[in-house]
This record gives C-alpha cells, sequence and structure tokens, in this order.
C-alpha cells in the first residue's frame, strides 16, 4: 500500500469527511476575538494579504486533494492563485475545501487578503518535499504559514525521521507549522508528536489528548485550542485547525520583517494570546506548562495581534532599567547557562493586570551533518529553559512567586488571573547556549473598585454643585 493510500484511510477514519455543510457556529469569529479586534480598530488591521501560505491535505478515495476542480475558480476562491503544488490529480476533494475555506476563503476566513496558496497531497509532501522517500535534504518551504488537518501512525522508527525532517523545515525557514490532533483515541505519531509546530484540539475537549509517548516522551498535547467554524455537534479538528492558520497568517502580516515572523517567537504569540476564560477547569503546574485536554487555552487573535503591535522589549542580563508593557514580545539569539535575561513589569497604584499570560518557546535543534543535499542526517539537540516570577516590589527577584520548570518540551508557561500594585520581574534561565522567544499578554486596568470610588465621588461632587446652583 503507498504511503498516500495510508494517510488518505486515516484522514477519513478520524479527522472525517464532511460533505458540504454551511458555515454555522455565527459567534466563532467573536471566539477567537476577532469581531473585538474589527470593531477596536474600525475594521481588520490585518487580513494576511502578502503573505505566503501552504496545505498538506490527505488524499481522498479517489486520489483528490485540491479545494476545487478544474475550471473556473468558485466565489470563494476568486482573485487567489491556488496552486496545485503536487500536480497529479485535479478533482474536488470536499475534505480540502472545507478545510480551505476557513484559511483563505474570501467570505469565511479573517485571513481573506491571502492570495499565494500551494497546495500538496500529504504523500506527495512527505515523501518528496520533507524527502522521506528519497533520502535527501527537505526542499526549501518559502511559506509563511503551512496547514496540515491529516494525522498518520507509522511505525515509530519512520515517524521519527519524518519528525526530524519537519521540525528542520520548521526550524530552517521559519514556516508557522500547524497540525490537527486526532479526533479520538490516542495521540497518533504524525505530526502531533513533533516539536517545532503548534498542535490543534477542539474547544470542547473532545480530541485525542495526553502526553508524547516517542521523540521525547511526556509533552502535553494539544498546544491550543479552537472553535469550528461549521454547525455542529460533533466538530473536528480538520476545521478547527484551519481556523488557527488563519490567525497565523494574519500576524505574519503584522510581523513582516521582525524577528516576531521567527517560528519560535509566532509559536510563542500564538500561545501567549490564548484565552483561559472558556475553561474553567483549565490548569498547569511547575513543571506541567500546559492543561492536559486544551493546552494553553483557546487561541485569540485580539491578544496575538496586540502581541506584535506592541513591540519587542529587551530583557536586561542585570537589573532592569525600564519596564515591558502589558502586551509583548522578546527574541533572544543566544543565552548562555551562567546568564539570566530579566524583564520587569511595573503596575501603578489604583491599577490591575488580570488575565497575565507568559509563553516561553524555543526550537527544538535540527543540524543537518552530511553536507551533501543527496543526504539528509540530522543531528538534534533540546535545550532546557525555565521561566521564574518574582516579586520584586521590596528588592529586585525578592521573593520567588511561581516558576515553570519544565524538564521535557520546549514551552514553558506562567499564567495569573490578576497582579496588583507592585513591581514583578520575569527571569529566563537556560541549560545550554541557545536562543529563545518570549511573548506575554494580560489586560491592564483599575483596581477594582477604583472605578466605583470615582463614580461615587464624580455623582457626589456633581450634587454639591447642583445644590449649590440650586440654593445659591
Amino acid at each position: 500500500m503507498s504511503l498516500n493510500s495510508v494517510i488518505n484511510c486515516l484522514v477519513v477514519g478520524l479527522l472525517a469527511l464532511v460533505p458540504n455543510i454551511g458555515f454555522g457556529q455565527a459567534d466563532w469569529r467573536d471566539r477567537i476575538g476577532w469581531t473585538q479586534l474589527v470593531t477596536e480598530y474600525s475594521g481588520a488591521p490585518v487580513t494576511g494579504a502578502g503573505v505566503a501560505i501552504s496545505v498538506v491535505e490527505g488524499s481522498d478515495a479517489n486520489g483528490n486533494y485540491m479545494p476545487f476542480d478544474v475550471g473556473p475558480l468558485p466565489p470563494e476562491f476568486a482573485g487567489k492563485t491556488v496552486i496545485n503544488a503536487t500536480g497529479t490529480n485535479f478533482g474536488l476533494s470536499t475534505h480540502s475545501r472545507q478545510v480551505s475555506r476557513p484559511m483563505f476563503g474570501n467570505v469565511t476566513s479573517i485571513a481573506n487578503g491571502a492570495t499565494q496558496v500551494s497546495v500538496y497531497s500529504a504523500g506527495d509532501w512527505l515523501d518528496n518535499r520533507v524527502g522521506f522517500a528519497t533520502g535527501a535534504d527537505p526542499m526549501v518551504h518559502n511559506y509563511r504559514v503551512q496547514n496540515h488537518s491529516w494525522i498518520y501512525s507509522p511505525s515509530v522508527a519512520d515517524a521519527q525521521n519524518m519528525l526530524h525532517r519537519i521540525d528542520y523545515i520548521a526550524q530552517r525557514d521559519h514556516v508557522t507549522m500547524i497540525a490537527g490532533t486526532a479526533n479520538s483515541g490516542g495521540l497518533p505519531r504524525m505530526l502531533v508528536q513533533g516539536y517545532n509546530m503548534l498542535i490543534v484540539g477542539r474547544i470542547d475537549g473532545g480530541h485525542a489528548s495526553g502526553v508524547t509517548n516517542m521523540y521525547g516522551a511526556g509533552r502535553t498535547r494539544p498546544d491550543i485550542v479552537a472553535p469550528s467554524p461549521y454547525a455542529g455537534p460533533p466538530y473536528y479538528t480538520s476545521y478547527t485547525t484551519p481556523i488557527v492558520s488563519s490567525i497565523a497568517t494574519v500576524l505574519h502580516q503584522a510581523a513582516t520583517g521582525t524577528d516576531a515572523a521567527r517560528s519560535d517567537t509566532m509559536r510563542a504569540i500564538i500561545m501567549a494570546g490564548a484565552t483561559k476564560d472558556p475553561f474553567p477547569t483549565w490548569n498547569r503546574t511547575t513543571t506541567r506548562p500546559l492543561d492536559q485536554v486544551y493546552g494553553v487555552g483557546q487561541a485569540n487573535v485580539y491578544n496575538s495581534y496586540k502581541i506584535v503591535e506592541a513591540g519587542q522589549f529587551n530583557g536586561s542580563l542585570i537589573e532592569p532599567a525600564s519596564a515591558i508593557g502589558n502586551y509583548g514580545w522578546d527574541f533572544v539569539s543566544n543565552l548562555s547557562p551562567g546568564d539570566q535575561m530579566h524583564y520587569d513589569i511595573v503596575i501603578d497604584p489604583g491599577k490591575e493586570w488580570r488575565n497575565v499570560s507568559f509563553l516561553l518557546a524555543w526550537n527544538i535543534d535540527v543540524q543537518d551533518t552530511d553536507p551533501s543535499p543527496l543526504v539528509f542526517s540530522p543531528a538534534v539537540t533540546l535545550a532546557n529553559f525555565d521561566l521564574d516570577f518574582f516579586d520584586s516590589s521590596g528588592s529586585f527577584l525578592g521573593s520567588l512567586m511561581d516558576q515553570s520548570v519544565a524538564t521535557v518540551g520546549n514551552v514553558e508557561h506562567l499564567y495569573f488571573t490578576s497582579l496588583g500594585p507592585g513591581r514583578y520581574t520575569v527571569r529566563v534561565r537556560t541549560n545550554m547556549d541557545y536562543g529563545y522567544a518570549l511573548a506575554w499578554s494580560s489586560i491592564a486596568i483599575p483596581e477594582p473598585g477604583t472605578g466605583l470610588v470615582m463614580v461615587v465621588l464624580t455623582l457626589a461632587l456633581g450634587l454639591t454643585f447642583r445644590r449649590r446652583m440650586i440654593c445659591g
């Protein structure tokens, strides 16, 4: 049986082909913060225009993987250049269409400005572009975002070979790779157990979740969840995954020309922007950065856009002279084990930061040790970073409040529902010379009660003034 046929069986069996269903869940844009973003900016500040994207699609029973067949483009894709990058079957795959609509469709996607799209069959992509069948170096991927709404569980040895190559592509070419977990059962081996990509689940929690059991066991999956753009239930990760891909696409437009567009930084930005509000049971521990079902929470384009817009704040190896904003990010190309990077937070009296999220991300390092382009020989190294949070109000690094010190994986995460007035310090540490990305988001507001006090004082002053006007 061919690789493409095996992948096809898994796509049909686990990610579910849903023929010709219409858009439902009218509030899915509200859920991901798009309505809030559009309202605040009196229109979409970015639409993914100019961002090259790609879709890797499992072939259907007829070998089709394209979102439309030969002929005039459907209105949903009019004006777009959609390339059949595999170049074989040109028939319509309903599954591919339902994935593509929320990812880059004219009406049904927040990234409707994206017009340059390349579509591959999953078998061709793995065998020839990733180089599994040829043994050669993976081909260069000139895309900023690549969507994978398919799963596959080859042997452990083959899966690790493929994942080394895919993590290498994400690291080398800075592609934001986004893939769905299965809708039931255990975690599949592909692509869910990779490192340098985002794995997406569903907001109802009905997806396959748990910890990886190969290529670095014990890492929590999925990383993040999203709503479905289609009416249900049931819901499918096939269609929640392109929601996150559309978010990544608009963020890449905003991040153009900066280190925010790196694969590690963009992963941190998307994850730091996620919201926990829909999940009362969401939790993490000092050694488990993510929730065991919902990952970092529900993807939120508003928060993540505000992170990109806020710009880069440089950390300091010594006590910082200036504070970071309530949104922002940083990329550090190399931190040594003997050094510690610090970020100061200053919250003034009468103020408060709510839903404070810090996400530290770094790539697993995959280097090709064979100089020949015909042979890919990976050497893999994984750094271990730690993230600490201090109350520095009395003195710098005065008391440790929380930390994220997982010994597996390539993310650390801190979350506080509220931080009151004071000075705080975030510290990043590592066990080897390596680079990292840090992103954060929070809502800066007056402390609870402050607004009420001001209203009462204003009313009192107004009544006093009015009484004096009447009586005088």
